[in-house]
């Protein structure tokens, strides 16, 4: 017999992009309210965009109108000489996107079943075991004043040393400023990014920013999502995408007639995206120098 009930740890990109899939094939979702939403911004590529907009039945893109628009990156990364390239986004503000998502879930009976938990947070599935982890990098968030001749239509990703950065303009001269590095301790940004910074805001972190994978995704009715299940390097640029199809695959595991089965495939679908994004990582890293060597194989655990 299929669960008809579904209890969110708290509101993520992937949970509640799972919940209203389950909703409309019959299921009671309940969200629990997070004390406190993520900060800072993500971009999503025109591709995620509308998927975004397909899997929440949102055509005229409600949930993205506010968005602030990019057109280009600038990257200087390892030796290679400076490139511009490019990459058409929309900056969405995290926690204003989570908030809207979360109020378009119809909110269930207060007798409604719930027979599956959906573990949004890391620290939610700890039950199913720890996460395998393909290096040891961090991550700190800034939300940051642009100096006025920056370009609000540009993101700027930068290798220096011990870390990398990227800069994200979110509109009305402000950004977020991702910093990734290796030592504990936030790493000041290079002279090219500091130049586009009129002042810092407010700096949140650290953060896990290695790959990770848990190992199964799914067992005696809970199953991990999103950074639950697999977290992705920033530097990939495309964690909301695997996000939402790893929340639709779930959907669809979640009311399988054989459920065991697909939620087998669903957990094989999670290592075969964290093989490729490891490998796509390592070739970046090894660019990079000998100070990133432990962020290549053989990976820490």
């Amino acid at each position: 017999m299929i669960s008809r009930g579904a209890r969110i740890t708290a509101p993520s990109l992937a949970a509640l992009t799972c919940g209203v899939l389950l909703q409309r094939r019959g299921w009671a979702v309940r969200c629990v309210t997070a004390a406190a939403l993520p900060s800072g911004a993500i971009m999503l590529r025109p591709a995620t965009a509308r998927l975004l907009c397909d899997l929440w039945d949102d055509p005229a893109g409600a949930l993205i109108a506010d968005a602030h628009a990019v057109r280009q990156r600038i990257v200087r990364w390892g030796t290679a000489p400076e490139t511009r390239v490019a990459q058409p986004g929309l900056v969405v503000d995290l926690a204003r996107l989570l908030t809207a998502l979360a109020a378009r879930l119809a909110a269930p009976a207060a007798d409604d079943a719930m027979d599956w938990m959906v573990a949004a947070r890391p620290g939610d599935a700890t039950a199913l075991g720890e996460m395998a982890r393909a290096g040891r990098r961090q991550a700190w968030i800034s939300q940051v004043r642009l100096r006025d001749a920056a370009a609000e239509d540009t993101a700027v990703l930068e290798q220096c040393g011990r870390a990398w950065f990227m800069l994200l303009p979110r509109g009305g001269g402000h950004a977020v400023l991702h910093s990734v590095g290796l030592d504990g301790e936030p790493p000041p940004p290079p002279p090219g990014i500091a130049a586009l910074i009129g002042r810092a805001l407010t700096q949140t972190g650290p953060f896990a920013a290695m790959p990770r994978l848990r190992i199964p995704a799914a067992r005696g009715g809970l199953i991990a999502l999103g950074e639950a299940a697999l977290g992705l390097d920033p530097l990939c640029g495309d964690g909301a995408g695997h996000a939402l199809r790893g929340a639709w695959a779930a959907a669809e595991a979640l009311t399988a007639a054989d459920t065991r089965a697909t939620l087998d495939t669903y957990t094989q679908g999670l290592r075969f995206a964290f093989d490729r994004h490891v490998a796509a990582c390592a070739s970046l890293y090894a660019a990079c120098g000998p100070a990133w060597a432990a962020e290549s194989p053989p990976f820490c655990r």
